[in-house]
């Protein structure tokens, strides 16, 4: 049985002994479906392979390809040279560092073509990519093929520096404006990142460019689909539930004909069989927290999975002016749950993708941005929440609730926000311990503000808790008599249900409560 690709990222390496799921196909259709070509995907989902199986196809390592789908298709005899550019391996805390690694960088691959007496060190980047592929497409007499990878990674490295930020996005700028006079040149333009910055920002001299990440035909490429894992890693299946797997892992959708799971969560997990929050531990989205913190305005986590945008909003990157929902979407925490097109505009309706990120950036939220939680004490909570639930013990979950509420230090909550505030916070809190928990649940006579279950996977015939929240001035009753006069517990006939009413007094910062069984 050959071994789990964990973190490889040479086609020439994962082609030795390890298990490759062949995308060859959608490959050929890549490389014949433009010439400037932009691809997005979200941190550890495989880009960095895909730009290295790129470069061993036009150098025609016919050998790699054996026995893959495009073995017989591709026309093996003639060869390309190619520059192969990884931002992410570069010194990029200050500008000068980051021009002299990236002048490194040109050094190797003047040496590489042989052409080092060429190279000019008093030179920009610029004009070293400008001799270089000059040079090279005249003495061999053929076009050149330029991959970039990761060509975000110096700007995204430093958003909490957004001075900075704006100082290398400028400098990246003004390089990729190089390849636009090289068109005669260029065989094949290959760029990958996870943000897509707009055109006018950083792309206005490459406006040539066409962004292929959300083309349905490539909606597959990266990340491997159910079917394909079943082909492909039976030998590690055994053993697993597959409605679990897919519950915790699967869930990406870039607009293809399935979704997918991203590749370093499934296969960390075909290796141990435990199920661990693998991908989010990789990268906490510190810089995230920065932005959020940085804003005016108090995002609305509980409304962030029912998130419409347009599709130019969803395109646009600028941390600091766009909804945070597409900051949340092109860095992988959301994802696409519909596509729909009105008037000749298209619109999306976003989603957490799988249970490991739901669990994972609620957690987050309430401990680093909304700043209510205690990580010593979350776990013992969330354990007590599941057997509150389980053993319908309604005052222990409310108990849970409460000494949520008193550790948060009121003196830092805009009295005007207090209810959305503690929404939020309940919403994180309550999502991060692996509930399910929808809000906003709308039936016929109005939306009530969480219904919250213990997982269906694990909890088929789990009872539902109604949740109602207001901040009040006095003790009033109100959030329970809006949720019986509603008849919201009626949705939930089929099984346990119990309604809630909690009322957080803003003068007595006391937390009051009442229940019933529907």
């Amino acid at each position: 049985m050959n071994r789990l690709p964990i973190g490889i990222q040479s086609f020439k390496e994962i082609r030795k002994d390890y298990v490759y799921v062949d995308k060859t196909k959608t490959v050929y259709e890549l490389v014949n479906g433009g010439k400037y070509l932009f691809f997005s995907r979200p941190r550890r989902f495989g880009k960095s392979l895909l730009v290295d199986t790129l470069r061993h196809l036009f150098e025609a390592r016919k050998g790699l390809f054996e026995g893959l789908w495009l073995e017989d298709r591709w026309r093996w005899e003639e060869s390309f040279p190619v520059i192969k550019i990884d931002m992410g391996g570069l010194v990029n805390r200050e500008i000068e560092a980051f021009s002299r690694s990236l002048g490194n960088l040109f050094k190797n691959i003047y040496e590489r073509y042989g052409h080092l007496d060429g190279f000019d060190e008093g030179l920009s980047p610029n004009d070293l990519m400008l001799n270089l592929v000059v040079e090279i497409s005249k003495k061999r007499g053929q076009q050149v093929v330029i991959l970039i990878d990761e060509y975000d990674k110096p700007i995204i490295d430093n958003i909490e520096r957004p001075e900075y930020a704006v100082e290398i996005r400028d400098y990246l700028r003004s390089f990729y404006e190089v390849f636009k006079g090289l068109d005669e040149h260029i065989r094949f333009f290959f760029m990958t990142g996870v943000s897509k910055f707009s055109r006018v920002s950083l792309f206005s001299g490459l406006n040539n460019l066409e962004d292929i990440s959300l083309y349905p035909a490539f909606g597959t490429l990266l990340g491997y689909t159910e079917k394909e894992i079943r082909e492909n890693f039976s030998g590690y299946l055994e053993g697993v539930n597959l409605d679990e797997m897919r519950y915790w892992y699967n869930g990406y959708n870039f607009l293809g004909e399935e979704r997918v799971y991203n590749p370093f969560d499934i296969l960390q997990f075909l290796k141990s069989k435990k199920y661990q929050n693998y991908w989010f531990r990789t990268g906490t989205p510190s810089f995230l927290i920065k932005v959020l913190e940085e804003r005016e305005e108090e995002p609305d986590i509980p409304g962030i999975e029912n998130t419409e945008l347009s599709a130019d909003l969803l395109d646009a990157f600028d941390c600091y002016t766009m909804p945070i929902e597409t900051l949340l979407f092109q860095t992988g925490y959301l994802t696409i749950r519909e596509e729909m097109e009105e008037a000749g505009e298209l619109y999306y309706t976003l989603e957490l993708p799988n249970y490991e990120v739901r669990q994972s950036l609620n957690r987050e939220l309430l401990f680093s941005y909304l700043k209510a939680g205690d990580k010593k004490k979350e776990i013992g909570r969330r354990r007590a929440l599941w057997k509150a639930l389980r053993e319908e013990d309604i005052e222990g979950f409310i108990r849970i609730i409460e000494a949520l509420f008193a550790g948060i230090p009121y003196s830092t909550v805009d009295l005007a926000r207090y209810e959305d505030y503690y929404k939020s916070v309940l919403y994180a809190f309550l999502m991060g311990a692996g509930l399910e928990v929808t809000a906003e649940d709308i039936m016929d006579r109005g939306r009530m503000d969480l219904s919250i279950r213990l997982p269906e996977i694990y909890h088929r015939d789990s009872p539902v808790v109604i949740l109602e929240l207001k901040v009040v001035t006095k003790k009033e009753n109100k959030a329970l008599r809006q949720i019986r006069d509603r008849g919201y517990h009626r949705k939930y006939a089929d099984r346990s249900c119990f309604l809630v009413g909690l009322e957080f007094n803003k003068h007595t910062k006391r937390l009051y409560a009442a229940w019933e069984r529907a």
